[in-house]
């Protein structure tokens, strides 16, 4: 979150150019959402939900929980072994985690300078959340590596965390960078100086290449300048760079994520271009390494590591609900150890396409596998995207916008022709982003209808759902709300005898529509792919980038 919202502060223009900055804003806006939900009070705030495993059990042994699952995640509630629930792993002053809630703060703060010039009440809203909750990680310090919590024990098992000391310098610094408050700049600067170590990968860990960045690009000290070139200087030829690079040119620093490692340090090399003018010396040579990272990644040589871009890219990422998607799932009933043996073992396609997921990168040598079962090396993360989103416009924006046209998702493969897809929506010819009509104006959100739906009152919002489900917009709208179907029965949408049958039939006996509420998906949730959101945003910036 905090990185798309640092990709719209630092190139807004060049995604709104393109018609892709709605796009981000509303993907921030749903993270925001969940973040302020988890903050509930100042004492006990959710920092994990769910679970990777429980035990161990034995000496050798524990019972995954999140990592024994291989179906879609719509009906992980109705497998989760032993009656576990989802449950919630709370951070208190007992159980500190200065890291979470660290991030939760800057996350929040950094959406709301994207927000402020559409809602500016919202944007206090996240900013009141993002000063309580820096207050409480500076307050009850301390890493959740050091927790009792079951759930946060396994966390650090797959996330361990370095310090803490970066995480409030980043809260602090995007907080002033948010307010303008001296006394964030102040706090910022003593993280910052508690926390700067030989920092190389920028990660969900590693906050340090991006202090520098951010914290030059608000103040333009020479201090932060000095400490960002000594960090770029680690990629850039020159006797001081220690990264290793591939034989065709992929800086690697780790074989976990290496396509994702260096796709985020391509976005704070083109930004801080940005901020020293993109004309200087020191900017033309980390254009020139952006560029070339950008392009092995988009395969230059041979392999796409974006998903469905280019002519030869990952068929067999590692993400389980493109594979077994709810209305695709050959394997529902059957064992989880099954499900798991035909997800790793087989040769079998996603089954639908991951559009713009980035997968995770090469051996050092470049050779590469197209296999679910080598994850290390072809799983997609969101940590992988992000910057990505950034990187991409990061490049419109050094090219020129004016080169780009607007993009349209219209032409892509996106399930809507499965044979166990809902209708999709009727698109209003004026939405140029999810139609193939052209004549849009260049940069106006307002030609998004689902941005319209976003921003306009929900009372609207049965009005809005009718243009896109003619004779359905009523019906939609409660679901949506999360009426019980009893709720429908009373506002006279389903009828009196309808009874909840097969959560899996298609046909339901409802007045105004056929697949509003029960056990199946509404539509939103039945859309036949279940691809990563910050997915789609690369790929639709990546097609306007070669166009």
């Amino acid at each position: 979150m905090t990185q798309l919202a640092f990709n719209i502060m630092v190139f807004e223009d060049a995604m709104n150019s393109v018609d892709e900055l709605a796009e981000g804003l509303e993907l921030l806006k749903w993270g925001a959402d969940y973040i302020t939900n988890a903050h509930y009070n100042d004492t006990y705030i959710v920092g994990q939900l769910g679970t990777s495993a429980i035990g161990p059990i034995s000496k050798t042994v524990e019972l995954d929980v999140d990592f024994n699952y291989w179906g879609p995640p719509e009906e992980f509630e109705e497998w989760v072994p032993t009656g576990l629930p989802h449950k919630a792993a709370y951070i208190s002053p007992d159980n500190p985690s200065s890291e979470i809630i660290g991030e939760y703060s800057a996350a929040l703060a950094a959406t709301a300078i994207s927000w402020r010039k559409h809602n500016a009440t919202y944007a206090d809203e996240l900013i009141n959340h993002a000063k309580r909750l820096y207050k409480f990680a500076t307050d009850h310090p301390g890493s959740y590596v050091t927790s009792r919590d079951n759930a946060l024990q396994w966390a650090t098992f797959w996330y361990p965390s370095t310090r803490y000391e970066d995480e409030l310098a980043w809260s602090a610094a995007w907080i002033y960078a948010a307010t303008k408050d001296p006394y964030y700049l102040e706090e910022a600067n003593k993280w910052y100086t508690n926390s700067t170590d030989s920092w190389t990968e920028y990660s969900w860990d590693e906050k340090g290449g991006g202090l520098h960045v951010l914290l030059y690009t608000i103040t333009k000290d020479p201090k932060y300048y000095k400490n960002a070139m000594v960090y770029f200087n680690q990629f850039l030829p020159n006797p001081k760079q220690i990264v290793k690079f591939t034989p065709r040119g992929l800086a690697y620093i780790d074989h976990w994520g290496s396509v994702g490692y260096s796709g985020n340090v391509a976005f704070l090399m083109l930004a801080f271009a940005k901020a020293v003018g993109y004309e200087s010396q020191q900017a033309k040579a980390m254009t020139t390494f952006a560029i070339q990272q950008i392009n092995y990644a988009l395969g230059d040589y041979g392999y796409s590591w974006v998903v469905g871009f280019g002519d030869n890219y990952p068929t067999k990422p590692y993400h389980k609900s493109s594979y077994n998607s709810y209305i695709d799932y050959p394997m529902r009933g059957e064992f989880q150890d099954k499900v798991e043996g035909d997800f790793s073992e087989s040769k079998t396609k996603q089954r639908f396409i991951l559009y713009g997921a980035v997968e995770g990168g090469p051996n050092i040598d470049d050779t590469w596998y197209d296999d679910r079962s080598n994850y290390e090396y072809s799983e997609v993360t969101q940590d992988y995207n992000a910057a990505w989103t950034g990187a991409i416009a990061g490049l419109i924006d050094f090219y020129g916008a004016d080169q780009f046209e607007p993009y349209t998702d219209c032409e892509l493969d996106l399930g809507w022709s499965h044979k166990n897809a809902s209708t999709p929506p009727a698109w209003p010819e004026d939405d140029c982003y999810h139609t193939c009509n052209k004549g849009c104006p260049r940069g106006q959100m307002k030609s998004s209808y689902s941005w319209k739906l976003l921003m306009e009152p929900a009372e609207d919002l049965s009005k809005h759902l009718e243009v896109l489900y003619p004779g359905k917009g009523l019906s939609k709208a409660a679901a949506l709300e999360g009426k019980s179907l009893e709720d429908l029965k009373a506002m006279g949408i389903v009828n009196e005898d309808y009874k909840e049958g097969d959560p899996y039939q298609e046909a339901i006996v409802v007045k105004h529509a056929d697949d509003n509420y029960e056990k199946t998906p509404n539509s939103a949730t039945k859309h036949a792919i279940s691809w990563s959101s910050f997915g789609l945003l690369v790929y639709s910036l990546l097609v306007l980038c070669i166009k």
